[in-house]
């Protein structure tokens, strides 16, 4: 996992993942271009939409390895931790 690719909220949610493999991470991925073809199927492995990761920025609910193996694709510029969002006018 090349940490340098991560924000500090991701690096502090890595640290309470319990299951390496439990898809629990919402991240939002900014690429440098397009992924090559065979990272596009790494990519639907992992559950993102192929059409989507053509995109310079695309959302992905990832498990810790699979955040580890995305960080090492040289595509990828940044990984920072998508947070909650609630309803304006509302109380959390």
């Amino acid at each position: 996992m090349d940490r340098t690719k991560i924000d500090a909220p991701l690096v502090a949610a890595l640290d309470d993942v319990k299951d390496p493999e439990e898809r629990g991470l919402l991240v939002f991925v900014h690429a440098s271009g397009s992924p090559p073809a065979d990272d596009l199927r790494f990519l639907e492995e992992l559950g993102v939409a192929a059409q989507a990761a053509t995109k310079p920025i695309f959302t992905a609910t990832l498990s810790a390895n699979g955040l580890g193996q995305l960080t090492d694709r040289p595509w990828v510029r940044y990984v920072r931790l998508s947070s909650k969002l609630r309803l304006v006018g509302r109380s959390p």
